[in-house]
């Protein structure tokens, strides 16, 4: 469980929101797993403070579907598509 300012913990689920905001004990963990699993496929990089992938195609077959499983059985599939930005454009670094 991941602690909110609520005295009662828990958990903020959003469906209205476009961006989801994880603490880090989770969001390392979840940017982890996804750079692992395509890394043979992409070339990941850090910019401004956010982990981005250079890929030859802009299609994100090789990013894997993720589910985020909560408490009492609840679970959140996740495509490619969203948990990820794309950007057309290559950065110079």
């Amino acid at each position: 469980m991941f602690a909110t300012s609520s005295s009662r913990g828990g958990t903020i689920i959003d469906s209205g929101t476009t961006l989801a905001y994880l603490t880090e004990e989770a969001y390392d963990p979840f940017v982890d797993a996804i750079t692992q699993s395509v890394l043979q496929f992409v070339q990941p990089l850090i910019f401004k403070g956010s982990q981005c992938y250079i890929v030859a195609s802009s299609t994100p077959e090789i990013f894997p579907t993720v589910s985020l499983n909560f408490a009492g059985s609840a679970s959140m599939i996740l495509r490619p598509q969203d948990y990820l930005l794309q950007q057309n454009s290559v950065v110079n670094h």
